[in-house]
């Protein structure tokens, strides 16, 4: 036990510090100024193998394969991470029962594991199943088997009731897609409260959606997108998700829509930010509205209480705005330009049209037959 609690130790606080976590690096700046490198994942590594090959711990078992799995480890006897947690699930240490029973059937990157036999799956499915009755996770996991029919026979009753069984128990993903359910069902409520909680749990397909949702409360809604910039954040950076973008130009649009004008700084900077990134890709009709939208924040904006740098973020927005509107005007140059192209070759292709049609026939001063009313010799000619 306490071979296993001393790898944990140093295995653990080696990993806070590789994760990048803003909140664990504090503690172990705070933790009598530790460092934990090399020479700690190797005693890591020593006292986990011990108790797992020389005590026969099930929990040494566990955690030395875990941490093998993920690389965290340095696997010097280049062990086989899946046999040794399978002993310690076949010897009915629960974890490992879990652990091994997901990665077995589904592999990192998310897709279905090839490199399973077929009786280590079927073995792993009786782990998943017997781990359904409690967690939310393999719940999740048998409600895509059994939709997918993967393993098992293919089953929408089943799948629906491990959908409902993980929403309830908390899981977001499932959340969000038995708020579809809900949605298409007509139980708009339900399908409301739903999205709200997967939402306020962080999946930002489901604030996205949260956000433009007008029959939830505004202040549900800012409050959801005020859990989404601590959750985005705590890892001590931000991630790159696509989503990212579209729930902070929505929030943005719902703010101004809204009118809460002591928002207004925060969604100019957000405005702005968008535009930086987005502007070249997106239409001429929408990269009016949100230029519409960035003067309106701008303009409306509370000059009361600002911090300096909030008054360094107006500032900067400010200037930005006459850079993106002598855009809007090369923009709408180019546009009519285009535009008076397009009709020049329409013209053509109806005087080419013409000509070879009714040519022979048409008297120069006879109306033209394009229907302007005008004399041939003036028109189509």
């Amino acid at each position: 036990l306490a071979k296993v609690k001393a790898g944990k130790i140093l295995s653990e606080c080696w990993l806070l510090e590789s994760e990048n976590n803003a909140l664990k690096k504090k503690t172990l700046i705070n933790n009598n100024g530790l460092k934990f490198g090399e020479y700690q994942r190797k005693l890591a590594y020593e006292f986990l193998y011990s108790a797992a090959f020389e005590d026969n711990d099930l929990e040494g078992m566990y955690y030395l394969a875990f941490l093998i799995n993920h690389r965290f480890i340095d696997n010097r006897d280049s062990l086989d991470w899946s046999k040794v947690m399978l002993k310690a699930a076949k010897l009915g240490h629960e974890s490992s029962k879990r652990f091994w029973g997901y990665r077995t059937i589904v592999s990192g990157n998310g897709e279905y594991n090839s490199k399973a036999s077929f009786d280590e799956k079927k073995l792993a499915l009786c782990y998943i199943k017997e781990a359904a009755f409690e967690h939310r996770k393999y719940q999740m996991l048998l409600f895509r088997l059994y939709t997918d029919g993967y393993l098992v026979e293919t089953d929408p009753d089943k799948a629906g009731k491990y959908l409902i069984r993980a929403a309830e128990n908390g899981e977001r993903i499932a959340q969000y897609q038995y708020a579809d359910v809900c949605f298409k069902s007509g139980e708009i409520d339900k399908a409301n409260e739903l999205i709200l909680l997967s939402a306020k749990s962080g999946y930002k397909p489901a604030l996205s959606m949260l956000i433009r949702n007008n029959d939830i409360s505004y202040e549900d809604r800012v409050e959801a997108f005020q859990h989404y910039l601590m959750i985005d954040k705590r890892d001590g950076e931000r991630d790159t998700m696509e989503h990212n973008s579209d729930i902070e130009i929505a929030y943005a649009e719902l703010v101004v829509k809204q009118g809460d004008t002591d928002k207004f700084v925060d969604v100019s900077i957000r405005i702005n930010n968008f535009l930086q990134t987005h502007r070249m890709s997106l239409s001429n009709d929408k990269f009016i509205h949100y230029l519409q939208l960035f003067k309106k924040a701008l303009k409306e904006t509370k000059e009361t209480r600002w911090t300096y740098q909030e008054l360094v973020s107006y500032t900067l927005c400010s200037t930005m705005f006459d850079v993106y509107f002598d855009e809007y005007e090369k923009r709408k140059k180019e546009y009519l330009v285009k535009q008076s192209e397009k009709l020049d070759q329409e013209q053509a292709l109806i005087k080419k049209f013409l000509s070879n049609t009714y040519g022979a026939k048409l008297g120069r001063n006879e109306p033209c037959y394009c229907g302007s009313n005008f004399k041939y010799k003036n028109c189509c000619k």
